[in-house]
């Protein structure tokens, strides 16, 4: 079942992507053309591990077990790569990764998460998992993230602290909403093939949008379906970062992408750093957490 759903998420589904990812699919996508399988293509998912690092700095890597450490522990979750509501064979869908986050937080051991991202985005259903996650959390998260580009920084904004993992790659930002097909149609009309679409008398509003697309005509495509999506994502990016976000920066929330140094100023991350300098700031807000419970 995993092959069909990754197709038919790439074919049809709504994406939150910046440009640079979504060209990297080209050569999948050709070779999927050519009749090869998925195995050839891709390999086997290993489990989701977890590394884990305790009060005292001793770092390990797990499945699942977060009885087997100290209490004050970190731990640290890892997304890479192109974000799908649903695992695949090759990669782990939002949904298997929310729960993987649930179970580090609300394990006792555990004082706080470093989410570490390296994503352009992906399909736009996958994002509602883990802001689900971010919501309601209560534990301090700290987002990592070297590239986090439109799907992935839609989630991400709702951690307690953004930080670029280094200021040499690390970007952030295409808050931005788009969609992309190729029109094959006036190809097999020139074959002599001759396409018929048929509509119930009582649904003329169905497809109205695309239909409208395929003969150049954007405007309802925009209106309906790309348009709201991107106001929401506006107001989302807003809501949490709040007043740290320079609103008169061009592009900041319609698409642009932006370097570690220019993303700081811009406000939005907080603080360039790494993965140690991320530990210490997980257990900062942890020990600010648990005196804000006793006091």
């Amino acid at each position: 079942m995993d092959y069909p759903y990754l197709l038919s998420e790439i074919l049809r589904g709504a994406w939150m992507l910046d440009v640079h990812s979504s060209l990297s699919f080209a050569p999948f996508l050709l070779q999927l053309s050519e009749g090869k399988s998925l195995p050839e293509l891709v390999e086997k998912k290993s489990a989701i591990k977890t590394m884990i690092v305790t009060a005292s700095g001793h770092q390990a890597e797990l499945s699942s077990i977060f009885d087997e450490v100290p209490g004050g522990s970190v731990a640290i979750i890892s997304l890479s790569g192109t974000m799908l509501k649903s695992g695949t064979l090759c990669s782990w869908g939002t949904t298997e990764l929310a729960q993987k986050l649930w179970e580090a937080h609300n394990h006792k051991n555990i004082s706080g998460i470093i989410f570490d991202v390296d994503s352009g985005g992906g399909a736009v259903n996958s994002i509602a998992p883990l802001t689900e996650f971010m919501a309601k959390k209560s534990k301090p998260i700290v987002g990592l993230g070297d590239t986090v580009g439109s799907a992935a920084y839609y989630m991400l904004s709702g951690a307690n602290h953004i930080m670029a993992s280094n200021s040499i790659s690390a970007a952030f930002g295409s808050i931005g909403v788009m969609i992309s097909w190729m029109d094959v149609q006036p190809f097999y009309e020139k074959m002599g093939v001759k396409f018929h679409s048929i509509y119930s008398d009582h649904s003329q509003y169905k497809n109205n949008a695309f239909e409208l697309a395929l003969k150049d005509d954007y405007s309802m495509i925009k209106k309906e379906m790309l348009n709201p999506l991107a106001i929401a994502f506006q107001n989302h990016v807003k809501s949490m970062r709040g007043s740290k976000l320079n609103l008169e920066v061009e592009g900041l929330l319609s698409g642009k992408m932006f370097f570690a140094k220019d993303a700081l100023d811009f406000g939005l991350i907080d603080s360039i750093g790494d993965r140690s300098r991320a530990i210490d700031k997980v257990l900062e807000l942890a020990d600010i957490n648990q005196f804000l419970l006793n006091s």
